[in-house]
C-alpha cells in the first residue's frame, strides 16, 4: 500500500469561509477526501490541516516535532506532500514574499536531514488575492503569491523536492480570495489526482 501525508492549513483541513455560519466543507466536498476516494484502497491518505498554520519556524524545537511526526508518519516510502505559506503572507501587515521563502528554505534544509528528498512534495499554494478587485491588498496578496510560488520552485530544485505549482491551476476561491469555494475543491482534488497519478 502507498501512503501520502498532506499537511497544509486551512485550505487541506476543508475550511468553509460561509459570511453566516463558517465551519468545514463535508467529507464529500473537500479536497483531500475526494482524493482519497478515487485512489482506492491501494492508497493510504493521511490528511493534517489545521487553521492558520504557517511554515514552520524550524529553528525552535516545539515546531519541529510537529514535522517530524509528519516524517515518521509518512514512513520510509511515503510522500509527505506540503501546501504551506498562505497564512504567511495574509496574517502580517504587508505582505512580502520573501518572508514565506526564508521560511520554506530553512524548513526544506532541516525536513531533507530527515527524509529522502524525493518522498518531499512541495505543494505551491493557489495564487491569492485578485489582480483585478480594485483593491490594493488583495493585489498585493496576488502579486507577492506569484513571487512567493516561483521562491519555492527554485528552493524545491535546490534541496532535490518534488513541486507542483498549485498556483497555475485556476482554482475558484470563495469571497475572501483566500479560501477554497466547493467548486475550488473539486478542482483542487482533480488536479492533485492527475499530477499524483502520473508522477508517483
Amino acid at each position: 500500500m502507498r501512503k501520502i501525508v498532506f499537511f497544509g492549513d486551512s485550505n487541506t483541513y476543508g475550511y468553509e469561509p460561509s459570511e453566516v455560519m463558517p465551519g468545514r466543507y463535508p467529507a464529500e466536498v473537500r479536497w483531500v477526501d475526494r482524493f482519497a476516494g478515487q485512489l482506492g484502497k491501494e492508497w493510504q491518505v493521511i490528511s493534517n490541516g489545521l487553521n492558520g498554520r504557517k511554515i514552520p519556524d524550524v529553528r525552535h524545537t516545539y515546531q519541529q516535532e510537529p514535522v517530524l511526526r509528519m516524517i515518521k508518519e509518512a514512513g520510509e516510502a511515503g510522500i509527505l506532500a506540503v501546501m504551506l505559506g498562505t497564512n504567511d503572507l495574509v496574517l502580517t501587515y504587508t505582505a512580502d514574499a520573501e518572508v514565506p521563502i526564508a521560511k520554506m528554505n530553512r524548513f526544506l534544509a532541516f525536513v531533507t536531514e530527515h527524509m529522502d528528498p524525493e518522498r518531499l512534495l512541495i505543494i505551491a499554494p493557489v495564487y491569492i488575492g485578485s489582480s483585478n478587485a480594485g483593491i490594493q491588498f488583495l493585489s498585493d496578496w496576488y502579486k507577492e503569491s506569484i513571487k512567493m510560488n516561483e521562491g519555492f520552485r527554485t528552493l524545491s530544485a535546490k534541496y532535490g523536492n518534488r513541486f507542483v505549482d498549485a498556483g497555475k491551476w485556476g482554482i475558484e476561491l470563495a469571497y475572501d480570495y483566500v479560501h477554497f469555494s466547493s467548486s475550488g475543491h473539486l478542482q483542487f482534488a482533480e488536479h492533485i489526482l492527475t499530477y499524483c497519478l502520473n508522477s508517483f
